[in-house]
């Protein structure tokens, strides 16, 4: 039989063990006193136990938390052994002290009493005389665990809000006492904060303007911080703010009566009075108090309620909440707190030290890793990790506190596969769960222990509707406006009835609206926060995430139809990852024949947009995944394009001679399988000819010989004349002009037909198409030597490329310019040009482009006395065609040889040709800073 507890100090209930934290480490059992353990490990292991006597501590936690960083068996045996020693000096009377199970240990019960615990107590209580008594100093002097810092620091600021000691005196009227100034109202930080300057300052100024204002965002984004970081200015401006400053934490309340306790409890009120209310209107009436009510998101209609009576009746009174969900309160001045500033891809290890996410990052890695720095070695992780992680501080922290085990680039690919996953519907919140927070900071808030925790809060705060809503948005890439929401989430449901949906999420700081800049006609995207797009796509089943995916797809099949004659191209390219999503999502969900009407649907547009890898490998896939003709076809019509475009010249070749055999001969074109009834659209166009296109342009750009009368470009050319597809005709023209210039250098000849084709998509009303038909015509010009015709054409051509967002056409045109202005002596101006062309192709993407800037460039640096490097330019230049497009056309070989020349006579052939090969050998990068150098 174990000695029963007794009560050996009168501060402390009766348990085996008194355990003091406060100021010392000592133990008591009415026969011992304990004042050291037999290791530091030991001690840190009791305290761990006193200080949470009811909770199962997980073996594997309080390894981590005792050895940081070591390996899992080396610190179970380690555990093992210290928790030998400990039972064995804790346990030496008789009696179970520590509860041992497989997974997990414990205290037994009545097995301590911790000076902390009834310290915290007796704070909360009202007992402060004794809880003076008990805090005899710091926890656990001496000991540097970030756990105990932790909790060492929550426990100091409790010490500090304590009110001072008062002498015994009658018992005064009027208003009540009021706590001390700030200092020990407010939290302690001791950790920096980044990024919180400028929000700092509009804290300031919102409060010199309201008597309301709302710190909103979403979980863990920094709201607390920034309240508590801005009061503390305004009391450290001295003369700025006279005033008291109070600071309530909500968290635990979920009701009216709820709130006016805590309101009570910290103005140090009688919680029992028949008018609680009136209490705390009587202690702040009359005084300038800047009063904190930090978290009341879960409460708030009635916060809205109790913030609108007090500030009606309490003049001198401003209120600065911290809340997820906006109060609706007249008069309320939201403050947003935005994401960090994110560091820019690309950026240097040297550009990314005063970024101030990368900052958090590094500051909280070095909590846990002393070791780590920013470095050119791990710069492009850290970067690409903040921004998968949208800047969000918490999520930050969060992952930081995990750089023992899982570094920048493993983080990198865990959210990487993460956002696949949920764009697939294959979604799971394990991601979630590891940026995740262990220890007293995680237990004593566990709305902040992780990013799902984080979510999940705000998530048991909306209605079904809400939910779904907002489940159905994770099917976007990108976000998108409220028509297409409608569309995905609830078609049968009025405009009206989303939109109001949509506000109350914005609202609930869980999605985000985004107007386009420069476009107000343009409607505002809703985009949920990507952790919040994982965690709801994972709450609904399968088939109600296929049903959504599937709406998707009808959706961007049926977005074409809102345009009149020209496609919206720039919305095509705010929607091109909805659209790769889609393709992706065909393939996954066995639709494969749903992408290519997604394709042919877009066709007009993606004309003007080259596909990126991901793109054309999910047409791949999807082509192996389509058994019925008419849409292997249409497959390998569009891959033969658009690998060409992506400088995959033999892959396209491939593809467009495919194209070909499946229709068989030229004589079959008219016979060949057709699209389904239901792809066919509001611009019918036979697909045979549609294909022949294709296939013949990239044959001829890849340099294959072929005649303007070319079997198969006539038999297309008479399909699509017979059902007056006129669009297409003007394309199977175009073709044949370029054709009849290639073969014959016949530009006179050809200008009739280049006219012809301008005339017919002019004719059609497709924009597009129509500034598409003057730039051929402008080349067809300056071949003929008609510079200033070219010029004003070119012109047109600019101003309309840059109206509509044709970006590779912007590119070539700039080109085209360039050379123009070569022609006329212009040197210096067609530089500029040529720059301006490569700028703009490296932005868009737009390899051919690009090598055209690259191409031509070097005719105007060998005019102005730059020989070497126009020579390396050209010499890259011509390798980059030959790996990416295949054998230069007549033209361009002429040109090369034109430049050699004029370069040789400046420096000797030798050194040209040694330049040339120099730019054989470069990098992209490398040959990109040459060629835009100012020099």
């Amino acid at each position: 039989m174990s000695p029963p507890p007794v009560p050996l100090s009168p501060a402390l209930p009766a348990a085996r063990w008194q355990v003091r934290l406060l100021g010392e480490l000592s133990l008591q059992d009415g026969q011992r006193t304990l004042t050291r353990l037999p290791s530091r490990a030991a001690a840190a292991l009791l305290a761990r136990l006193a200080l949470w006597p009811e909770r199962a501590h997980a073996r594997e936690e309080l390894v981590e938390l005792l050895w940081p960083g070591v390996a899992l068996d080396v610190g179970r045996n380690r555990l093992r052994q210290t928790l030998s020693v400990l039972k064995q000096l804790l346990e030496a009377g008789g009696g179970t002290v520590i509860l041992t199970e497989r997974q997990h240990l414990r205290a037994a019960p009545g097995a301590f009493a911790c000076d902390a615990l009834q310290f915290e107590a007796d704070c909360r209580a009202g007992r402060f005389e004794a809880a003076r008594a008990l805090y005899r100093g710091e926890l656990l002097p001496g000991f540097y665990d970030d756990w105990v810092d932790d909790e060492r620091m929550r426990l100091a600021a409790l010490a500090e809000a304590l009110p001072e000691a008062r002498l015994a005196a009658p018992v005064p009227t009027g208003p009540a006492p009021l706590p001390a100034p700030w200092t020990p109202a407010l939290p302690l930080y001791l950790t920096p904060a980044f990024g919180m300057a400028a929000a700092r300052e509009r804290l300031r100024q919102a409060l010199r303007r309201q008597r309301l204002v709302s710190i909103v965002g979403p979980g863990g984004s920094g709201k607390t911080r920034l309240a508590v970081e801005g009061a503390r200015e305004l009391a450290e401006a001295g003369g700025d703010w006279p005033g008291w400053l109070l600071f309530v934490p909500m968290v635990q309340c979920f009701d009216a009566a709820q709130l006016v306790d805590r309101l009570l409890i910290t103005l140090q009120l009688d919680s029992h009075a028949a008018e609680p209310l009136e209490q705390v209107r009587q202690a702040l009436a009359g005084r300038t108090t800047l009063l904190v009510l930090d978290n009341l998101e879960q409460v708030a209609q009635p916060a809205a309620e109790l913030v609108t009576e007090l500030l009606a009746t309490l003049p001198t009174l401003r209120i600065v909440t911290t809340t997820r969900q906006v109060l609706g309160v007249d008069g309320e001045q939201l403050l947003a707190v935005e994401p960090l500033p994110l560091p820019a891809a690309g950026d240097s290890a040297e550009q990314m030290v005063a970024n101030p996410a990368v900052a958090l990052f590094v500051d909280r890695a070095r909590e846990r890793r002393s070791d780590f720095h920013l470095n050119p070695q791990n710069a492009a992780a850290i970067g690409e990790l903040v921004r998968l992680l949208e800047g969000h501080p918490l999520a930050i922290e969060l992952a930081a506190a995990r750089v023992r085990s899982t570094p920048p680039t493993q983080w990198v690919q865990l959210l990487d596969s993460a956002r696949t996953q949920v764009a697939l519907g294959r979604a799971s919140s394990d991601t979630l769960a590891l940026l995740a927070r262990a220890g007293p900071r995680g237990a004593a808030d566990t709305r902040h222990a992780s990013m799902l925790q984080v979510i999940a809060w705000s998530w048991r705060l909306l209605d079904d509707g809400q939910r779904s809503l907002l489940a159905a948005l994770a099917v976007f890439d990108g976000g998108c406006d409220a028509a297409a929401a409608r569309a995905v989430a609830e078609p049968e449901a009025s405009p009206a009835r989303v939109q109001q949906t949509l506000d109350e999420l914005v609202a609930s700081s869980l999605i985000v609206m985004h107007e386009a800049p420069g476009d107000a006609a343009r409607p505002p995207r809703f985009t949920p926060y990507e952790a919040v797009r994982e965690y709801a796509a994972a709450q609904f089943d399968d088939a109600q995430r296929t049903a959504w995916r599937s709406r998707h797809r009808q959706w961007l099949c049926h977005l074409p139809t809102l345009d009149g004659p020209t496609p919206d191209l720039a919305r095509l390219r705010h929607e091109l990852p909805n659209l790769l999503l889609a393709l992706a999502s065909a393939v996954h969900d066995v639709q494969a024949a749903e992408a290519w009407a997604i394709v042919w649907a877009h066709r007009a547009a993606l004309t003007d947009l080259t596909l990126p890898a991901t793109g054309l490998a999910t047409l791949e896939a999807a082509l192996q995944a389509t058994p019925e003709p008419a849409l292997r076809l249409l497959g390998h019509a569009v891959l033969a394009a658009h690998g060409f475009e992506a400088g995959l010249h033999v892959a396209a070749l491939a593809h467009a001679d495919a194209a070909l055999a499946l229709i068989g001969t030229p004589a079959q074109v008219a016979q060949a399988p057709e699209l389904p009834a239901d792809l066919v659209d509001q611009r019918p166009e036979p697909l045979p000819a549609w294909a022949v296109g294709w296939a013949l342009r990239v044959r001829m750009r890849v340099g294959q010989p072929m005649a303007e009368d070319d079997a198969w470009l006539l038999a297309a050319l008479q399909s699509a004349e017979a059902v007056k597809a006129d669009s297409l005709h003007a394309r199977l023209l175009g073709l044949q002009a370029s054709l009849i210039m290639r073969n014959r250098n016949d530009h006179a000849g050809a200008e009739p037909l280049r006219r012809r084709v301008l005339a017919l998509w002019t004719g059609s009303g497709n924009r597009l198409r129509a500034n598409e038909g003057r730039i051929a015509l402008a080349i067809n010009l300056g071949f003929q030597r008609r510079v200033a015709e070219q010029l004003v054409l070119l012109g047109e051509v600019e101003a309309e490329a840059r109206a509509l967002g044709q970006s590779r056409l912007l590119c070539f045109t700039l080109s085209v310019r360039g050379y123009c202005l070569g022609d006329l002596r212009r040197h210096a101006e067609a530089l500029q040009a040529f720059h301006a062309c490569l700028e703009e192709a490296v932005k868009a993407l737009a390899w051919r482009e690009l090598f055209y800037g690259l191409w031509n460039l070097p005719r105007a640096l060998a005019h102005l006395r730059q020989p070497e490097r126009a020579a390396t330019v050209m010499g890259f230049a011509q390798a980059f065609f030959a790996e990416r497009f295949g054998v230069l056309g007549p033209e361009d070989t002429r040109e090369a040889r034109r430049t050699r020349w004029l370069i040789a006579l400046q420096i000797g052939w030798p050194a040209t040709e040694a330049a040339w090969r120099a730019g054989a050998a470069m990098s992209l990068t490398q040959v990109l800073a040459l060629a835009l150098s100012k020099g």
